[in-house]
């Protein structure tokens, strides 16, 4: 399985907004996208997604231009997970997961039990089966953001866009959705995942692409295309790249706290 995106532009109202991107993710990766709000981060995943059609260029998967997918088929293929989610009713976790199979049915018709075995499965999978009679809205932070996981699984979908899925959690609630997702990776999945955090990319992904100014500023492995001299330009912070285990992890330290 392969995503490919190429010469992506989008204008809004004479203003380009994306400008010629063009790039690559594969099934078992996880493609981290670094970029200062305003970047054009927001803007290429509702193209993506298919929520925009005047764009230009192509985005294809395994070759098949995804202007020509019905919406239900796209929604087998792509799912979306928010940065967060505050729904007006008080649904239990299992109807939130549930939601994610509704591309499966005829409106108006109640869960099959094939549904219900698919939303156990995802449930099971990201490892939150205890959660599920909870109700969605009193749950942390990082358990939401875990179940909106699982409804991405349920909807079965090998792709899924993430929009800064740790922006509001704790440090461990971090670590424990970063972690999820990096090991669906291992079974496939292709994730697609912003973040304003470096030192999340050198941890779990596998390429980078970063955007500013609506246009690809680097693409490619974190390792070697990350340094002082790209931080600088996407969020205007002097760091200094510091290397652990052999170089094989890296870290970015502001300079203004190194001794």
């Amino acid at each position: 399985m392969i995503l490919e995106v190429k010469d992506l532009s989008y204008f809004y109202k004479n203003q380009n907004v994306l400008n010629q991107i063009s790039f690559n993710v594969e099934g078992s990766q996880l493609l981290c996208i670094l970029g200062p709000n305003g970047a054009g981060k927001s803007t290429m995943f509702k193209c993506i997604l298919q929520l925009l059609k005047g764009y230009k260029g192509e985005i294809l998967l395994d070759g098949k231009n995804l202007k020509d997918y019905k919406i239900k088929n796209l929604a087998r293929k792509i799912a979306y997970i928010p940065q967060s989610h505050n729904p007006v009713f008080s649904y239990s976790v299992v109807e939130m997961v549930l939601m994610g199979t509704t591309s499966q049915i005829s409106p108006m018709s109640k869960p099959t039990k094939k549904q219900m075995e698919i939303v156990e499965e995802s449930l099971d999978k990201i490892g939150i089966s205890y959660l599920k009679d909870r109700n969605f809205i009193n749950l942390s932070g990082g358990e939401r953001q875990l179940v909106l996981i699982a409804r991405a699984l349920a909807q079965n979908a090998k792709i899924l866009i993430m929009d800064e899925p740790t922006s509001d959690l704790d440090y461990g609630n971090q670590i424990r959705v970063l972690n999820t997702v990096k090991e669906l990776t291992r079974d496939g999945y292709i994730i697609i995942q912003s973040t304003h955090n470096p030192d999340q990319a050198f941890l779990y992904a596998d390429k980078v692409l970063a955007l500013y100014n609506h246009e690809i500023l680097a693409f490619g492995v974190p390792k070697y295309i990350i340094n002082s001299g790209l931080i600088k330009k996407l969020y205007n912070i002097d760091v200094e790249l510091n290397s652990l285990y052999d170089d094989k992890i890296r870290v970015c330290i502001p300079k203004s706290v190194t001794i």
